[in-house]
């Protein structure tokens, strides 16, 4: 979980620093508007959607991932912010 509050703070600065007076919204919402603005591409609005329900089921206890999947997932995430690194 922590992984993905990482990743959501990145998402916000991203969109801070390309979208001119961006109000305060998911990072969902965020997501979809970056990729509206071709800022970012399909194919990584879908890695972090993907993220970002993997978290949700886990974070509602509806999945139980094993360590080798939360490892997977922290790089992931890792993968995802360095993307989102050259946008800002």
């Amino acid at each position: 979980l922590q992984a993905w509050e990482q990743l959501v703070r990145k998402i916000r600065d991203v969109a801070a620093s390309n979208i001119p007076a961006s109000p305060r919204r998911t990072a969902r919402a965020l997501v979809e508007e970056l990729e509206r603005r071709e800022i970012i591409d399909h194919s990584l609005a879908a890695s972090i959607d993907d993220l970002g329900r993997l978290r949700n089921s886990v974070a509602h206890a509806e999945y139980r991932p094993s360590r080798s999947e939360a490892v997977a997932y922290v790089n992931s995430v890792a993968r995802v912010d360095a993307a989102l690194n050259t946008l800002l």
